[in-house]
Order: C-alpha cells, then structure tokens, then sequence
C-alpha cells in the first residue's frame, strides 16, 4: 500500500510504503523503516531513500533434480528501485532473468567471487518485474 499526502499539505510531501517479508531471517534497514507484523514501513520524503536488508531468508527452492530456483516479484511502479541478492559461496548461478512487468527494463549484474556471487538488479527509472534466478551447488 501506497500513500501520498495531499498536495495542499503545507508540509513536506511524502510517501509512506509497505514491504513484505519472508518468513525467516533477520531484517535491519535504514532509520527511516519500521518492522510491523510481516513487513516493514518506511517513509520517504523528496530526496530520501529506505534501504531494507534481509539476513538468512530461505527462499530458493529445489526442483528435485539439483537446480535451485528462486523467483520473486520485484520493483515499483513508483519508485526508483534497487535490489541486490548474495548468493552463498559454493553454489554457482547459471542463470537470471528479469521478466519486466510495467516501467523500465531492469539492467542485471553479476558478479562472482570467492564469497559468493552478487546479483545487482537496476534502473535508472522505477521498473517492475519477476526475478528469475537458478542455481547449482557445486560439488566439493
């Protein structure tokens, strides 16, 4: 949920935006957010950002034959929007994919090192998409 003040508030105008959040991990985020039951609210003012962190979250699945897959809907239609997954070190991704839904095209980075592999996901306007990532443990 979403909402804007109204344009004859004499105040700053802002916005107040609402996140899920899966069911494990840790959840830290800039001053600005507030955990509420599943998700968190934040606050954004002209200028400011929210940055939301989830530790721990269990959200790649297997399909029974050694790939693990995730797949989460992601963006704003609203708001610039940035989203970064650490992938675990010993699992090597083979594929991603952003399938745009509404705004722009999401640009997807990777970049993999001896601590993991880093999935950027940006653009320089709002964009809304699913992110598609499959993976595979590797073999020690």
């Amino acid at each position: 949920m979403t909402r804007r003040s109204d344009d004859s508030f004499a105040g700053d105008r802002a916005v107040y935006s609402t996140m899920p959040l899966h069911r494990t991990g840790r959840v830290a985020g800039t001053d600005n957010v507030r955990q509420v039951g599943g998700g968190v609210v934040f606050r954004l003012g002209p200028g400011d950002h929210a940055t939301v962190t989830e530790d721990g979250v269990e959200a790649i699945v297997s399909d029974g034959r050694g790939c693990l897959l995730y797949r989460e809907l992601w963006g704003s239609r609203i708001f610039t929007h940035g989203l970064v997954i650490s992938v675990a070190a010993g699992v090597d991704v083979t594929d991603v994919r952003c399938v745009r839904i509404a705004g722009a095209d999401p640009e997807v980075g990777v970049t993999r090192g001896p601590n993991g592999t880093i999935i950027e996901v940006t653009a320089a306007r709002p964009w809304l998409a699913t992110v598609h990532v499959a993976a595979r443990r590797r073999n020690s």
